[in-house]
């Protein structure tokens, strides 16, 4: 089923309120920056949040255009599964590393 652009954005929008992790963004991390002294802290967190929702569609927009791109290419199962494996080596590979790091 092709959905049209309207029913897409709209799918991203509510993906993105209902994040835990925007929640927990606006909850717990964008309060640290607030200017307390400086007064109008509603309007504070009103703009640090205009600036995340715009880098979050910002983010996808590039994914869109990147997913549309890469529907030109003819990518087979063969081709898919190679890169679950790299992809899966290269976050083992990573864990490991993380695992044995001193600082």
């Amino acid at each position: 089923m092709r959905r049209t652009r309207r029913e897409l954005a709209r799918q991203e929008f509510v993906v993105a309120m209902t994040n835990p992790k925007a929640l927990l963004l606006f909850a717990a991390f964008l309060p640290q920056f607030l200017d307390r002294a400086a007064g109008a802290v509603p309007l504070q967190l009103i703009t640090l949040g205009i600036a995340y929702v715009t880098v979050e569609f910002l983010a996808a927009m590039v994914y869109a255009g990147l997913g549309g791109v890469l529907t030109s290419f003819d990518v087979t199962a063969r081709t898919l599964r190679l890169l679950d494996r790299a992809t899966g080596v290269t976050m083992v590979a990573l864990a490991g590393w993380l695992a044995f790091a001193r600082e």
